[in-house]
């Protein structure tokens, strides 16, 4: 299975706890353009510990907002989460090629794999000569266990698509990350970026310099806390409680306690993360932050955020600077943009050379 593949046009779809994302990207020049966008819920007891557990129900979401979008595309790029990666960063003799890399990791693997090498995919990808020795080079090494990508061929298999690329969701926000940095302010070399992927059920701390994730950390904190708030407060349904979330509510009684409470509660969670980060490393602060994600979508989070760290936070826009044909509802892209940071970063492999 490869997971650092590059070729043609692709999907981008992002399976996560709770629902199906879909992004397609053309480009002309060096101008992105969004040809197709969209979300589909999935139903509960599909996902279990953000795997597939039912891969004819996600298969059925999937094809369902293939159908919804209207994309001529069959092949797509999906990721595994991150938590269920390892990845080991080796030093090999810079004159190895790949297939002489190949050949050794598929040797040395076990030494950082506490798995059986038949119960594991594995790929790799040359990050580029040691700082520490300049006849070496750092390999980057990428194991993850083959039911979860199995899982997620299938539920492709069962929407008529095929599984191009597995990416990992990490690198899927680090590749879509010089899109949502775009707009800030032009901080130097060293600067230091936290993006914050608030999901359903859990949150993650990504930190990034030069483009590349230093550190990552994950959080069993999201969106679904509000969500089950205003559902359980209100006698509706969790769709009805997610429209609510979003936007502040349908009526008065919904921009209320529940929703600032959740914005601070998420803030200091934030916060005690990033903290995480400055206590195991070197570094006290970081230049921004990013939020995305569904549960970044609550109105007014990103000010309370900024006003808890002392921090300049920001929704993440991947599409910012994107065009779109009149048949995709730009505005509403534009307002939904932070949910798609993952399925957009996973669209933009389409383009890796």
């Amino acid at each position: 299975m490869t997971l650092f593949n590059k070729k043609s046009r692709y999907l981008g779809i992002d399976i996560s706890a709770t629902a199906v994302k879909l992004v397609e990207l053309s480009r002309a020049g060096g101008r992105f353009q969004v040809e197709a966008y969209g979300t589909e819920p999935l139903p509960e007891g599909t996902m279990d510990n953000r795997n597939p557990s039912d891969p004819a129900a996600v298969g059925a979401a999937i094809r369902k907002i293939v159908k919804d979008c209207r994309t001529s595309l069959r092949e797509a790029v999906v990721a595994v989460p991150s938590t269920s990666v390892i990845t080991r960063t080796i030093t090999m003799p810079i004159e190895l090629g790949d297939a002489e890399i190949e050949s050794t990791l598929q040797l040395e693997a076990s030494q950082y794999i506490p798995f059986a090498l038949e119960e594991v995919y594995l790929d790799f990808e040359v990050v580029g000569r040691s700082a520490l020795e300049p006849t070496q080079q750092d390999v980057l090494l990428v194991a993850t266990r083959r039911e979860y990508v199995d899982l997620r061929n299938e539920s492709l298999r069962e929407a008529g698509l095929r599984a191009a690329i597995v990416d990992v969701e990490t690198y899927a926000l680090e590749n879509s990350f010089h899109l949502l940095a775009s707009t800030l302010p032009q901080y130097g070399a060293d600067a230091r970026f936290a993006l914050i992927d608030v999901g359903a059920g859990h949150t993650t701390l990504y930190v990034l310099q030069e483009g590349r994730t230093i550190y990552t950390r994950e959080h069993a904190f999201g969106g679904d806390m509000l969500t089950n708030a205003i559902a359980d407060a209100y006698g509706i349904t969790r769709a009805d409680a997610e429209l609510a979330k979003r936007t502040g509510g349908q009526n008065d009684e919904y921009s209320t306690d529940l929703i600032t409470h959740y914005r601070n509660t998420i803030a200091e969670q934030i916060g005690q993360t990033l903290q995480f980060f400055f206590s195991s490393s070197h570094h006290s602060t970081v230049e921004h932050v990013i939020l995305t994600g569904g549960g970044s979508l609550v109105p007014g989070l990103p000010r309370a955020v900024g006003a808890t760290l002392q921090i300049p936070t920001v929704l993440g826009n991947p599409f910012e600077a994107m065009t779109a044909p009149a048949r995709v509802r730009h505005r509403d892209l534009q307002a939904q943009a932070p949910l798609y940071a993952t399925a957009c970063g996973l669209a933009l492999r389409s383009f890796d050379r």
